[in-house]
């Protein structure tokens, strides 16, 4: 297959003995690919002796992800996922892809999305009331801890508690820790008797036997409200076969985990984002009290909460960095790639372009507006949630519980960055999170709230 050549091909500069690039990219992460756009439209990287290529130009990073068959799941990145999510839809290959979309689809419907919206609210509600004027917490593992509780209470319904959350947790943890390292470094590095690398393999062992026991407890349960469990254990393909057991657990994994992780990210970013632009923050909340009378649910389709949210996975996308595979060789940007080669696909070298956002590095939410016509950025230079077939399936699922999330806590508290939190980006995370956000809580009316 030859595509286009109207594209230009460069290597990055600064690439060291032996790690190449990787250094760069641990260090600094969201700085090195930021850079990469002015080198060329599609860049080669070195991490350790392999390269990889990084499509810099919006049209071509949404060639590659239209073209599944070509650009499949793989590389460095999801070898590593595998681990954890085995062959579950974000990371099967191509070939498995088709059936378990299609088995999953109908929980990510919007008439399913309204049956969750009643477990969003109340785990909001059990983070925040207990808050009082003065209250000080950490942002990621305290949004974290409520994202989690959230996807497991969409899934089991009843069933889900604090222990059963406390039990995920701890196994995921390690493993996303281990990540990216495991994506960048040399293989030698990890294979050493690290403490890192120990947590890393005993909880591998670990997640699916938890998720194994959750399973199977809902199995004899089967609670009668609707559970995005339930469509999971009627879902049939198109040859009316159910998801296997291994199918099952590895699908709940990846709910579990990607579900988690992403929103708690985007909720952290959010509300630091919102502390530094008071503005912003002021139009939000005046919207927020308007539509108080509506009732919780509406808070939802909030203009203002969406486009904070668009900007905030703009700005900061949670899922960073992810590598396709070519399965045969290709022309790409007027260089050959042969079967087998690896493309680390990222939104943030295409959503801090200067061409395509004014003023990439101001949040600005207006620039999601509607009204703003042929101003609005174009779908091809946002692309936090992917594109095509494997555009991500909780796409909607994710931007409902951080908006509800979002605006029930903006109508009661207003949260400000305490003195001594470290806002630069962990560079070994999954995902994007800051080393440090201590958020500071003061009631909005009165100190009851």
């Amino acid at each position: 297959m030859t595509t286009t050549t109207e594209f230009t091909f460069a290597t990055a500069p600064g690439a060291l003995p032996i790690l190449g690039h990787a250094p760069h990219l641990m260090r600094d992460p969201l700085g090195f690919l930021a850079s990469l756009p002015a080198h060329g439209d599609l860049v080669a990287i070195r991490l350790g002796p392999q390269h990889a290529y990084v499509p810099c130009h919006p049209e071509l990073l949404r060639q590659l992800l239209a073209d599944d068959r070509t650009y499949d799941k793989g590389g460095l990145f999801y070898d590593r996922l595998r681990d954890m999510f085995g062959d579950g839809l974000a990371t099967c290959p191509q070939a498995h892809h088709r059936r378990q979309r299609r088995a999953l689809q109908p929980a990510f419907r919007t008439a399913s999305l309204r049956n969750y919206i009643g477990g969003m609210e109340k785990e909001t509600d059990a983070l925040i009331s207990p808050w009082h004027d003065g209250h000080t917490f950490e942002a990621f593992p305290s949004f974290r801890h409520l994202s989690m509780r959230t996807v497991m209470r969409t899934l089991f319904g009843t069933l889900c508690t604090d222990a059963r959350a406390t039990a995920v947790q701890a196994a995921v943890n390690p493993l996303l820790a281990g990540l990216v390292p495991r994506t960048v470094l040399p293989e030698i590095v990890t294979r050493l008797p690290l403490p890192s690398n120990l947590r890393y393999t005993k909880a591998l062992d670990e997640l699916p036997a938890v998720v194994d026991r959750l399973v199977e407890d809902f199995r004899h349960a089967r609670p009668e409200e609707a559970t995005l469990m339930s469509l999971m254990l009627d879902a049939r393909d198109e040859d009316g076969r159910p998801l296997s057991a291994r199918e099952l657990r590895d699908q709940v994994v990846t709910l579990l985990v990607s579900g988690t992780e992403t929103t708690a990210s985007a909720l952290t970013w959010a509300f630091l984002l919102l502390a530094e632009n008071p503005q912003v923050r002021d139009q939000l909340e005046e919207e927020v009290d308007r539509s108080l009378g509506d009732g919780p649910a509406h808070l939802a389709q909030l203009p203002i909460v969406r486009r904070v949210l668009l900007e905030t996975l703009r700005m900061r996308p949670s899922a960073w960095l992810f590598t396709r595979v070519t399965r045969t060789r290709v022309t790409l940007a007027g260089h050959v790639l042969e079967s087998g080669a690896t493309l680390f696909l990222s939104p943030h070298p295409i959503q801090s372009r200067p061409d395509l956002f004014d003023w990439p590095e101001r949040f600005a939410p207006d620039r999601w507006v509607p009204e703003h016509g042929a101003a609005l950025p174009h779908s091809s230079s946002f692309v936090s949630f992917g594109h095509g077939a494997r555009k991500c399936i909780g796409d909607e699922y994710s931007l409902l519980e951080s908006a509800l999330a979002l605006a029930a806590v903006s109508a009661r508290w207003r949260l400000e960055v305490e003195p001594g939190s470290d806002t630069r980006p962990v560079s070994t995370a999954t995902p994007l999170r800051p080393r440090s956000l201590r958020l500071r809580v003061t009631a909005r009316h009165g100190a009851s709230a």
